[in-house]
């Protein structure tokens, strides 16, 4: 009996010790520094893995990570990517980082994200590259006392829009920027316009297209607006437009939905009670919006990583945790976290009105499915021709076709008859 027990207290023993010697998994990770604290969060919440965390600025990312994967040194194990053109860059035959997660997440996890959220992702042969960690697309923000003030209801669109505008321009107010590419380009894209989509089933062949009748009515629109000084001849972060606004004289704006909380409050100084916002424009003749996007960052992990389960769950939390998400300044991807985050932004008394919220989730399901990273940079292509030209929207249609093509072509695409 006693030599039971010794042989018991022995085997418990060498139990105890190895379990004390099991080391957490070490993963290295890139951050820009917003993303330092939610990586931390994860660390704490893990005794099985340990975190590395390297702060690089975003526009340094790609280039530090193909030198590090040609040197085989300091490849991280997971990097956030606040640049969508970083997916597209790091899944090439000679840039080939990026983790397939498709058989590494059950289904039900793919499914709980909100309406064409994962589309910057999925590329053109069906694997899937990345989590996304929040919603950028494009909303309606307006002053909602000037519109009571003025009589006025809040345009569903852009013909209703314009109508709004030419109001706005009667009144010294104005609805926008007609010198921003990205607001501009989402005024194309919701008329049909096509600036380097890729062709389905395909990840390097796009089809860029600003012929469509849809396309030039957008374009002519602008113009319009551009004319009748609707929309402002200054960029919405040129000392000139924030001037503008914090004289009272936006009446309305086409923007993300960060673009409250990240730029109308902070920059523009917006008094509480004045900002609210409706769902995404669409065309008369349409059934719904098309809505492009301005933003949303996304994770991606080491396809030779040595710890592939880690980091799929490093990856998962980092998108779904809803204690983490629900605490987010963006609009979360994923839609159980969106939910909480909800409550916050409904509660704030800064808004107008309490369905600001609403107004972004509903208008999600209209995000455009062709939004997402390319391997060139679209809006350089715009800037540049617009840039050199102080011609029409109308007329420089063909010139951003070119360039698109041009940058295209350089970047390895194949461009679609």
């Amino acid at each position: 009996m006693k030599l039971r027990s010794l042989m018991i207290t022995v085997a418990t023993a060498v139990l105890a010790a190895g379990v004390a010697k099991a080391e957490p998994v070490k993963l290295t990770v890139w951050s820009d520094t917003a993303r330092i604290e939610p990586f931390k969060a994860f660390d704490a919440a893990h005794d099985n893995i340990e975190l590395e965390i390297v702060t690089v600025a975003p526009p340094d990312q790609t280039a530090k990570l193909q030198l590090a994967m040609r040197s085989g040194d300091d490849v991280p194990d997971v990097i956030f990517m606040a640049e969508l053109q970083q997916i597209a860059q790091l899944s090439t035959r000679r840039s080939n980082y990026l983790m397939d997660l498709s058989d590494r997440l059950d289904q039900s996890v793919v499914d709980s994200f909100l309406p064409n959220a994962l589309s910057p992702c999925q590329s053109g042969d069906g694997r899937l590259l990345c989590l996304r960690n929040d919603l950028a697309h494009f909303i309606a923000w307006y002053d909602k006392p000037k519109f009571d003030e003025l009589g006025l209801s809040v345009p569903t669109t852009w013909e209703e829009f314009e109508e709004i505008g030419k109001v706005a321009a009667e009144n010294g107010l104005i609805v926008g920027s007609g010198t921003q590419p990205t607001p501009i380009l989402n005024m194309l894209i919701a008329g049909g316009c096509e600036p380097g989509f890729l062709v389905d089933g395909s990840d390097d062949t796009i089809r860029v297209d600003f012929s469509s009748e849809g396309c030039i009515a957008a374009a002519a629109m602008v113009d319009r607006m551009r004319e009748n000084g609707s929309l402002s001849p200054h960029g919405p972060f040129e000392p000139s437009f924030v001037t503008d606004v914090k004289d009272g004289k936006l009446l309305m704006f086409n923007g993300p939905t960060w673009f409250g909380e990240h730029v109308m409050r902070p920059l523009y100084e917006l008094d509480a009670g004045i900002l609210a916002a409706s769902e995404s424009l669409k065309w008369e003749d349409q059934a719904q919006p098309q809505a492009w996007s301005w933003g949303g960052g996304v994770f991606g992990g080491h396809r030779n990583t040595e710890h592939p389960d880690e980091v799929v769950e490093l990856i998962r939390w980092m998108t779904t945790d809803t204690g983490l998400q629900g605490r987010a300044t963006t609009m979360p991807a994923h839609a159980e976290s969106s939910s909480v985050w909800r409550d916050r932004v409904a509660n704030d008394p800064w808004y107008a009105q309490n369905d600001v919220y609403d107004k972004m989730e509903t208008s999600a399901q209209y995000g455009h499915p062709s939004y997402g990273g390319y391997r060139f940079d679209i809006m350089a292509a715009f800037s540049k021709v617009d840039g050199a030209s102080d011609a029409s929207i109308v007329d420089k249609l063909p010139d951003y076709a070119a360039e698109i093509e041009n940058s295209a072509k350089v970047a390895g695409y194949k461009i679609a008859n």
